[in-house]
């Protein structure tokens, strides 16, 4: 699985075909997106409760500008192993970016109960209480 990942990733900024560009001026291969989605939909239909398989499928889903989609994967995964962190976390980045700030912070909360010392929830759950407001919390 790991071997096809990183050719996936490979494959997908190393080719200039059927490419377009990210706003850090990168670039990503439409039809190796697209193909790594059907694959990782085939596990995921397959082995439900495979992990990678959502996560890796989630990024392409963000790679695609389908933030609504890579959320439905992160919700998937915090179904299956709701003591991951990092779901959380990446899961509140992408409602963040969606401009829902409120579940943003709700997420980040639910990363910190699981991980107390989590820098990175306690970073991103800060911006968005600026974002709101809050400076005082």
């Amino acid at each position: 699985m790991k071997k096809i990942l990183l050719l996936l990733l490979l494959a997908i900024f190393c080719s200039p075909v059927f490419a377009f560009e990210l706003p850090a001026g990168k670039t990503i291969n439409k039809v190796a997106v697209e193909k790594g989605i059907e694959t990782y939909t085939q596990t995921i239909n397959q082995e439900p409760n495979d992990e990678i398989a959502y996560i890796n499928r989630a990024f392409l889903y963000f790679l695609s500008d389908d933030v609504v989609k890579a959320i439905a994967d992160y919700d998937s995964l915090i179904k299956i192993n709701p003591n991951n962190e990092e779901y959380y976390l990446n899961r509140g980045y992408l409602k963040h970016i969606s401009h829902k700030r409120l579940e943003a912070l709700s997420d980040y909360d639910m990363a910190l109960k699981i991980k107390p010392d989590y820098a990175f929830a306690y970073n991103n759950r800060g911006v968005v209480l600026a974002e709101l407001g809050r400076n005082s919390e």
